[in-house]
């Protein structure tokens, strides 16, 4: 089953693409014992269906909570021999809580 729950804050403004919407989500890893540092990773994440009032909450620095599947894609720049590889999350617009 490829399902997963994200809880984290909108590090960017979001962009606006007909029924699509991408951000990236910056989320809580872990933290360094030895340092006290915290770890964090930033996620791109793409929702699907927002209404008119989730978009207007969802800003750069809103806390929110999702579900999704995760995505990979590749790509081959031309004239590249190397593949490159990314990891996205899919959302749909039922699956956001607006947190903050």
């Amino acid at each position: 089953m490829n399902i997963v729950v994200m809880y984290g804050t909108v590090a960017n403004e979001p962009k606006h693409f007909g029924v699509a919407t991408q951000l990236n989500l910056r989320t809580n890893t872990g933290q360094n014992k030895t340092e006290g540092k915290e770890f964090t990773a930033t996620v791109p994440t793409t929702f699907f269906g927002l209404n008119e009032e989730q978009r207007t909450k969802l800003r750069e620095g809103t806390t929110i909570l999702l579900k999704g599947v995760v995505k990979q894609t590749s790509y081959q720049r031309e004239g590249s021999q190397e593949r490159t590889y990314t990891t996205k999350v899919h959302a749909d617009s039922k699956d956001v809580v607006v947190c903050a």
